[in-house]
């Protein structure tokens, strides 16, 4: 599995790649595939995705972006996310 984050942005599966959409869905992923398996914050989240224009739901909208992300990934592999409290982080294989 491998995400790509130059050209199309996407997810590319052994069965080949699975389209993220949206912009800010596109801009969650970036910031917690750059990085490389760490927690990101949620505030760190809003920050890269809204900047200082963050809405009032940012906690569940950042929710509801990282169950997108989740669809993305091969059956079978950690995912985007991992249940961390309070942020997320995307894991590959050996993360």
């Amino acid at each position: 599995m491998l995400i790509r984050l130059l050209g199309p942005v996407d997810v590319l599966a052994d069965d080949g790649p699975r389209e993220v959409r949206g912009l800010r869905r596109k801009a969650v992923l970036a910031a917690l595939a750059l990085h490389g398996g760490e927690v990101v914050s949620a505030g760190r989240l809003a920050e890269v995705v809204w900047g200082e224009d963050a809405p009032p739901t940012v906690v569940n909208t950042l929710q509801t972006h990282v169950s997108y992300l989740w669809t993305c990934w091969p059956s079978g592999q950690a995912g985007a996310g991992g249940g961390e409290a309070g942020g997320g982080r995307a894991r590959g294989p050996g993360a």
